[in-house]
């Protein structure tokens, strides 16, 4: 008799977004149009998780240490600054992918997720990899976030030079 291995899986599902603010804003036109195909839609205005939630929480601190707020974009959790422009965004269980500042980041970090497709003007952190491999790179990390809220909140509801 063969044996079946049993695989269970948890599904988490999350509302979609409705603040108007972040779903109309011109600079998120481009990133709401990458993530959207992206999603597995679920029941009425919810889709799936497109992340681990342990990774949620480490975007809820950092959206709370910059008066940012955390918002589930087409089941993607997203960091939007306080004018509604998407400023970074999770994908799978360890990667963040972060709006790149005008005049770029003024540190480097390894960790680059190469299995991560990214919109022009945006770039992808393994924030785990990030924070155990680099010297500081907890620090580093959250420069680089500090630095794509920043740009974000500068962003005005004209045309963005960025996705």
């Amino acid at each position: 008799m063969r044996s079946r291995r049993l695989t269970i899986a948890c599904v988490y599902e999350v509302p979609h977004c409705d603040n108007q603010r972040v779903l109309k804003h011109p600079a998120n036109a481009a990133v709401l149009a990458f993530l959207r195909p992206l999603s597995v839609r679920g029941a009425g205005n919810a889709f799936s998780l497109r992340t681990h939630p342990d990774f949620v929480e480490f975007l809820e601190r950092r959206a709370a240490s910059l008066e940012a707020q955390l918002q589930y974009l087409f089941g993607g959790a997203a960091l939007t600054s306080a004018n509604g422009v998407v400023f970074a965004y999770a994908v799978g269980t360890d990667s963040i992918v972060l709006r790149v500042p005008e005049h770029g980041f003024t540190r480097d970090l390894l960790g680059a997720n190469d299995q991560v497709e990214e919109l022009p003007g945006w770039v992808t952190t393994r924030a785990w990899r990030a924070v155990r491999v680099v010297r500081d790179g907890q620090d580093a990390l959250d420069q680089r976030i500090r630095g794509a809220a920043l740009a974000a909140s500068s962003l005005t509801t004209g045309r963005s030079r960025r996705g």
